[in-house]
């Protein structure tokens, strides 16, 4: 069931995303005038970029938040393997 809902969800998201790149391939200026003159770009792959630059960072960000839980986890595996040495030995 959470396979088909997240391949639901995926295309709920892909299919818009598609459809405004296919939508909309003119052409846009872009620059960065300290660092780059201005050239031309397709508005497609300033849109898709954007939405890959947002899905990295909140992936990220999405880590980083759990990191306390990752440190928690592995300090109890710790512990947890500990305890069965010592119940092993008890025996």
């Amino acid at each position: 069931m959470a396979t088909i809902l997240k391949f639901f969800f995926t295309v709920l998201f892909v299919a818009p995303l598609f459809w405004i790149i296919l939508a909309n391939r003119t052409d846009v200026g872009f620059s960065m005038e300290p660092l780059l003159s201005g050239f031309s770009i397709p508005l497609a792959a300033v849109v898709f970029s954007s939405v890959l630059y947002g899905f990295i960072w909140g992936a990220l960000i999405f880590w980083l938040n759990g990191s306390s839980l990752r440190k928690k986890f592995r300090e109890q595996k710790k512990e947890i393997k500990k305890l069965n040495v010592q119940v092993g030995s008890s025996v």
